[in-house]
């Protein structure tokens, strides 16, 4: 595929399963067509592929997406740092920074600064009640 990597700009993306016919947002809410992603060898980014993006509704996280709505629950911590240590072991070195896009009520980045205390973090989240919860 000549696609590039939005993060790193390599070329050479290849196309990860889809799960099945029909994707579904995080919170479980259907989008009523398949969803391909792709990977990038070079820095481990995946992705929606642009033939889904074209096709994916125009407003998916407006005020009615309740994913991560509310500050982190015990549970969400836990769960997070199970996912912090993966990150830090597949990883194998402390970043300079980490930008998580789609940050939810940034649960995992908490837990990625408890790693990585010296490590800069930003996250992004354009669903307006993961946003405040954050």
């Amino acid at each position: 595929m000549a696609e590039r990597c939005t993060i790193c700009g390599a070329r050479g993306l290849v196309a990860l399963g889809a799960p099945g016919r029909r994707g579904m947002l995080s919170d479980g809410a259907p989008l009523g067509l398949p969803v391909a992603r792709l990977g990038c060898r070079h820095c481990g980014t995946a992705a929606l592929a642009p033939a889904t993006l074209r096709r994916l509704p125009k407003r998916l996280y407006g005020p009615g997406y309740a994913l991560n709505a509310a500050p982190p629950a015990a549970a969400d911590v836990l769960r997070q740092e199970g996912y912090a240590r993966r990150i830090a072991a597949l990883l194998g070195r402390v970043p300079d920074s980490v930008l998580d896009v789609g940050c939810g009520n940034g649960a995992l980045l908490l837990a990625l600064g408890r790693l990585w205390p010296q490590a800069r973090l930003a996250g992004m989240e354009p669903a307006p009640g993961a946003a405040g919860a954050a």
